[in-house]
């Protein structure tokens, strides 16, 4: 019953082990100590009870013991692999927190620096602003017509963050953003919304240039231009 979901969350480890949420991690280290259950909604209920990935490898056997579905032999090991790792130096290394333009620079520059294609990347952030994961959209330019709802749609619901920072490169041209870049700025922030999702910022980066939205624009004006309502209204939001 659970094969197909473990066969995929493998491959998907084997193909770029980055781009797994910290949820996906815990899934993986969970299917041999519970081979036979299912164990996303356990995963889910460890970090809501810990925080973090953190704090699941931090936890006690006890602790672990405490949620549903773990039993003392996985609580054992989940607490064995917690001690290996601070053996080493630490748990898990701590995923940043994300307060302002100046905590997302590096991570911006990263993405975008060596890059000569148009792109945009997600990043998703916890209800403490930590970096939950960074994904990129595919197959969605800023200026294209309309946005891809259901990939944005599938990743907030499986990855539950509090609110994303989108970001995108003017890979020939300035980070200046131009009036597609202002539509779509509002056309994410709706989508978000409608997921109890709030848009943190859209980030242009450019040839070393970086513009944000947050910093540099009334992201009030906007917001309001773009509430769900608003775009019903305006029929809008056929466009979303």
């Amino acid at each position: 019953m659970h094969e197909g979901h473990r066969q995929r969350l493998y491959d998907k480890f084997s193909r770029d082990t980055k781009a797994l949420s910290d949820h996906e991690i815990l899934e993986l280290m969970l299917f041999p100590l519970l081979p036979r259950v299912n164990t996303n909604a356990i995963a889910h209920d460890l970090l809501s009870a810990f925080g973090d990935l953190n704090g699941v490898l931090g936890a006690t056997e006890k602790q672990l013991c405490t949620v549903r579905g773990i039993g003392s032999s996985a609580a054992r090991s989940l607490a064995v692999i917690g001690e290996a790792f601070r053996r080493q130096g630490g748990v898990v290394r701590k995923k940043p927190k994300i307060m302002g333009l100046h905590d997302v620079k590096e991570i911006v520059r990263e993405l975008f620096e060596d890059c000569d294609t148009e792109k945009v990347e997600m990043l998703l952030l916890n209800a403490s602003r930590r970096l939950m994961l960074v994904k990129t959209v595919t197959d969605y330019k800023i200026d294209s017509v309309g946005i891809p709802p259901m990939e944005i749609a599938e990743t907030l619901v499986s990855v539950k963050p509090r609110s994303v920072i989108f970001a995108h490169n003017h890979p020939s041209g300035s980070a200046q953003p131009s009036l597609e870049d202002d539509r779509a700025t509002g056309m994410l922030s709706a989508l978000l919304s409608m997921h109890n999702v709030s848009l943190f910022d859209h980030i242009i980066y450019a040839k070393g240039e970086i513009f944000s939205y947050f910093m540099q624009t009334n992201m009030k004006e906007i917001y309001e231009e773009f509430k769900f309502e608003n775009l019903i209204k305006n029929k809008d939001i056929r466009k979303l």
